[in-house]
């Protein structure tokens, strides 16, 4: 993940995937692959938007599907609300509840695909729904709002542009290499236990 405000273009990257330019939809799906493993028997669910519905989230996990041989399964759904954006600016922190529209397929491992983690709320109420081997596949990740407290166990890294957020626990026994960055000691941990 890149950190949201720190990295240059992060921030308009993510706006402009919003709008549904596809040329910011594919640079962010490449920037995804290039820095995560994404075994092929993997499930991608798509971050509902405030409408209530995947939208830009499910066309980003296509791409990644396309690339990876991961299937896309758009179950998850939530009430409409205002944007998380708009919650900001407004000072308003509402709940919303998700909920799945058919049952979820069995699969190596089950990715959480959205742009941004601000909070970690959203991804938080997925992973109560889904359950703790829910695993966040994100591009951007803003450490200076995001509450550490929602990831707890939760393989993750930030990009190492900025190593702001790490956190303490991957779900795993190793240790972290100080000269290897933490997806490289992750990815060679999770090779190991797949021997």
């Amino acid at each position: 993940m890149l950190e949201y405000y720190k990295i240059p273009n992060v921030r308009d990257t993510c706006h402009r995937v919003k709008e549904g330019d596809r040329a910011a939809l594919k640079e962010m799906a490449a920037s995804i692959l290039k820095d995560n493993f994404i075994p092929e028997r993997s499930i991608l669910i798509p971050a509902p938007s405030h409408t209530g519905r995947a939208t830009y989230t499910l066309e980003l996990s296509r791409l990644i599907a396309e690339k990876t041989g991961a299937k896309v399964q758009d179950i998850l759904r939530c009430k409409p609300h205002i944007s998380r954006y708009e919650e900001k600016k407004r000072g308003i922190d509402s709940k919303f509840e998700f909920y799945l529209i058919r049952p979820l397929i069995k699969a190596d491992k089950t990715f959480f695909v959205d742009n941004v983690i601000s909070t970690g709320k959203t991804f938080s109420a997925a992973r109560e729904l889904i359950g703790n081997t829910l695993i966040p596949l994100v591009y951007s990740i803003d450490s200076t709002r995001v509450d550490k407290k929602y990831f707890k166990g939760v393989d993750m890294y930030v990009n190492q542009q900025s190593n702001s957020f790490r956190p303490s626990d991957c779900g795993c026994s190793h240790e972290t290499n100080p000269k290897q960055s933490h997806r490289d000691s992750l990815h060679s941990c999770h090779q190991q236990r797949q021997r």
